[in-house]
């Protein structure tokens, strides 16, 4: 009876060890591997159980970084990939044609969209990358700031210069070129200066009072003051000096 309860204690006991052992972090795979091969013999296991802790618990730090980089390796990287509000206009204008939306939810639809599209122009507005300046100065907390976002937005919806300023800024946007060299307009609000003699400035952009180009660059701000502007000439005024760019077509 006695020699019964002994082997259930050990057998038990060695099943709660290599369970324990399985399901513990303290080891790598290879030596849990190696730790349950020696469940024949289980005082061989527990004492090398007890060396490979000591041993880990020292080398912690280099063992979870391996186990991490391991572990991002094996983990395929997603990127998620929205759609622009234009390619999702069409992708609405498709479904409504193929008969998969109704008009009421078309309309639906669009309506969220140009929602969005009036929010993203006025995260692109000069007075927008001014609040965010200012925040980022520290000169707004964090509820200053969102509070006057959102006074910006009620503004801009009563406002038609914002529209205006929008609508010279999308014509602006592209590669202007001059016997000087070509400056870049892009979406985001960078700015690309490109001398001939292949000096490349970089800053921001933005747009006032929809005649004035406001670019910002090494702490200085510059103004543009535009003279002509249409889909293919930029004429603009810079320290008593006048310029006249063309503009390049993007393939």
């Amino acid at each position: 009876m006695n020699t019964q309860i002994g082997v259930g204690l050990l057998v038990g006991a060695v099943t709660g060890t290599s369970i324990y052992i399985w399901n513990s972090d303290n080891f790598t795979k290879p030596q849990k591997i190696i730790l349950l091969f020696c469940i024949v013999f289980p005082p061989a296991q527990w004492i090398l159980a007890i060396i490979l802790f000591f041993y880990n618990s020292s080398v912690k730090p280099s063992l979870n970084v391996n186990l991490n980089s391991s572990s991002k390796e094996s983990t395929p990287k997603t990127k998620k990939q929205g759609l622009s509000t234009t390619e999702q206009k069409q992708s609405v204008e498709i479904l409504k044609e193929k008969g998969l939306l109704n008009e009421s939810e078309y309309q639906e639809k669009i309506d969220i969209i140009e929602k969005q599209i009036k929010i993203d122009k006025i995260y692109k507005s000069k007075e927008y990358l001014n609040l965010k300046s200012l925040f980022e100065s520290g000169l707004f907390t964090k509820d200053e700031f969102e509070n006057k976002v959102e006074l910006l937005k009620t503004k801009a919806s009563e406002n038609n210069s914002f529209i205006q300023s929008d609508f010279v800024r999308e014509k602006l946007i592209g590669i202007w070129k001059d016997n000087v060299g070509t400056i870049e307009f892009w979406d985001d609000n960078t700015f690309v200066f490109n001398d001939k003699n292949k000096d490349i400035t970089n800053g921001s952009w933005s747009v006032d009072n929809s005649d004035i180009i406001e670019i910002r660059f090494n702490s200085r701000l510059e103004k543009f003051y535009i003279l002509e502007l249409s889909e293919k000439t930029l004429s603009y005024e810079h320290n008593n000096s006048r310029f006249t760019l063309k503009k390049e077509n993007l393939i």
